[in-house]
This record gives structure tokens, C-alpha cells and sequence, in this order.
């Protein structure tokens, strides 16, 4: 994914009406999970999506990351930005 649209997600992130807050516990659970999947990876912001799971903005040698965590803190994709 491109850093542009990898912006875009994140703009997304931050519209009033987007994705919902999350729990101290599931922010931390969130982290937990894509550091499992990516030690480098540190992880920013962390919202809920309307269907439960969970989306997490950070960044990996100073590239943006984008992360999708399922409901069960279980699965990852990431997608990562690409040098323009």
C-alpha cells in the first residue's frame, strides 16, 4: 500500500463518526498482538471498527505501518508504506 493511501486510512482514523475508541485493555492487547507479528513496529493509535476489529497506526524504520487486527487479537495484515 502507498504511503498516500496508507494517509487516507489514517485520516480515517481521525473523522469524527470513524472508528471507535478502544479500552486501555484492548489497545494493549492490539500492541501486543502486532508486535508478535512485527518486534519493530511501534504502534501509535489504535481505534475499533464498527464489525470488531481492530485497526493500528504506526510506524517501522520511520515508515508509516498500517495494521488489522481481528477481534481475537489472533490475526495480522499489515500493510506497509512504500517509498515514493
Amino acid at each position: 500500500m502507498a504511503v498516500k493511501a496508507i494517509g487516507a486510512a489514517v485520516a480515517g482514523l481521525l473523522v469524527l463518526g470513524g472508528p471507535a475508541s478502544v479500552t486501555p485493555d484492548e489497545r494493549a492487547h492490539v500492541v501486543e498482538a502486532v508486535q508478535r507479528a512485527d518486534a519493530e513496529i511501534v504502534i501509535r493509535a489504535v481505534r475499533r471498527d464498527d464489525d470488531g476489529t481492530y485497526h493500528a497506526l504506526g510506524s517501522k524504520s520511520a515508515e508509516p505501518v498500517l495494521a488489522y487486527v481481528n477481534r481475537e487479537f489472533t490475526a495480522v495484515g499489515l500493510d506497509r508504506g512504500a517509498s515514493a
